[in-house]
């Protein structure tokens, strides 16, 4: 197996799942064929599956463990995990393994941007700076103002595709570092480097403007905001 990446890189975050290992039916057997393949550790009954597609695409992209869960009519069907927790540890991932939320969570990021634009809090089509009150965008020269909607859609033309993430115990950058690029962050600084609206152009750092302007718009900033708004009505806290 290739060297560690991101656990997150293939995975699913499966919130309020029970570790007991449900019975599947066939339209569990059905939905499992196709992603899941004998790995080690794993009994070929547990599995139910002979495809090779999921253990080949976490071999190739050196990703030692994954975590499935299964939705339907709202509701967790079944989880699954497969791999280790950290590659050649021979420690089996399972379902209350944590993984790194990485970009799964800019959907949540950007729900809780739609609720305060029905508010009235914010607006999707209007210059950014009317709003932003402790940071500036860096613009280059000709570099026009940028939209709540561009950022959202990537269509803004923000630096710093993504994030690589900070090891446990490692020190953790505020969001003004990582914002200014200083550190103890190990991206540089986010600025408008591109015409906003021109093109699509994935940006981690575009969604990092996101949170500062709803750190200063929710109530109780960013992570009370995005509890009360958008994780508790959810049931994932």
């Amino acid at each position: 197996m290739k060297p560690f990446r991101f656990a997150s890189a293939v995975a699913l975050l499966a919130f309020a799942v029970s570790p007991a290992r449900a019975q599947l039916d066939s339209r569990d057997l059905a939905a499992l064929q196709g992603i899941t393949s004998q790995l080690p550790g794993r009994s070929s009954d547990e599995l139910k599956s002979s495809s090779p597609l999921l253990s080949e695409r976490m071999h190739e992209h050196g990703v030692p463990a994954v975590s499935i869960t299964y939705f339907q009519d709202g509701q967790i069907r079944w989880a699954r995990a497969f791999g280790e927790v950290k590659a050649g540890s021979r420690v089996p991932a399972d379902v209350s393994t944590l993984f790194q939320a990485a970009s799964l969570s800019k959907t949540v990021t950007a729900a809780g941007a739609l609720q305060a634009i029905d508010r009235g809090q914010l607006s999707l089509d209007e210059n950014l700076a009317k709003w932003l009150k402790r940071w500036n965008i860096a613009f280059p020269a000709g570099r026009g103002p940028v939209t709540l909607r561009q950022l959202l859609s990537h269509t803004g033309g923000a630096s710093v595709s993504g994030y690589p993430g900070y090891a446990a115990g490692e020190p953790v950058p505020t969001l003004a570092q990582s914002l200014a690029g200083v550190p103890p962050a190990i991206t540089p600084p986010v600025a408008i480097v591109a015409a906003p609206g021109g093109q699509f152009s994935y940006s981690g750092g575009g969604y990092s403007i996101v949170q500062r302007l709803l750190d200063q718009t929710l109530q109780g900033a960013f992570k009370q905001g995005i509890a009360k708004g958008v994780l508790r009505p959810a049931g994932m806290i």
